[in-house]
C-alpha cells in the first residue's frame, strides 16, 4: 500500500502542481524520513510514496473545502483497492491540510478507522517551519514513518 503525502501547494509559483514537493520540500521530508533524496525518490518512482499537492493556488487563496474535494479526486486512484473500498496511510503536512481534511488533531497523533485506514497530521516540511527544529519531533515523525511502513 502507499502512503499518500498531501501537501499545501507547490514551494514555487513556476512549479507545477503535478509535480509536488519540487525543488526543497521533497529533500527536507526525506532528510526529516531519514532518506536520502535519491532513495526518497526511487520510492516514489516505485509507488512505495506518493505526493499530492492539494491545489495549485497561492496559500492566500485557500478554501478548505475546495481542497478536500480537489484531494479527494487527486488521491482517489491511490486510496481504491477493491470495487467501492478506499484503504489509504495518508500523511497531512501541515494544519491548512488537517483542516481540509477537517482533522484536528495534534501532530504525530496516529488513528485509524474502523476500514483499516490510517492518518496523522505532521508539521508542513517547509524550511520555516520551525517545529522541526527540535529534535523530539524529528523522532515522532520517524515513529510515526515506521508504523505506516514508510521506513524501517
Amino acid at each position: 500500500m502507499s502512503i499518500v503525502f498531501v501537501g499545501e501547494a507547490p514551494a514555487l509559483p513556476d512549479v507545477p502542481a503535478f509535480w509536488p514537493f519540487e525543488p526543497g520540500a521533497g529533500s527536507r521530508l526525506a532528510g526529516l524520513m531519514g532518506l536520502t533524496p535519491q532513495v526518497f525518490w526511487q520510492m516514489r518512482m516505485k509507488g512505495t510514496i506518493t505526493l499530492v499537492n492539494l491545489f495549485g493556488e497561492p496559500v492566500e487563496g485557500w478554501d478548505a473545502g475546495l481542497a478536500a474535494t480537489k484531494a479527494t479526486l487527486l488521491c482517489f486512484d491511490h486510496f481504491v483497492v477493491g470495487p467501492g473500498v478506499l484503504r489509504w496511510n495518508l500523511v497531512m503536512l501541515g494544519r491548512k491540510v488537517a483542516r481540509a481534511f477537517d482533522d484536528p488533531r495534534p501532530f504525530f497523533e496516529l488513528s485509524e478507522t474502523d476500514a483499516g485506514n490510517r492518518a496523522v497530521v505532521v508539521p508542513h516540511p517547509s524550511g520555516k517551519c520551525r517545529a522541526w527544529n527540535d529534535k523530539r519531533n524529528v523522532a515522532k515523525f520517524r515513529k510515526v514513518m515506521r508504523e505506516l511502513g514508510a521506513i524501517s
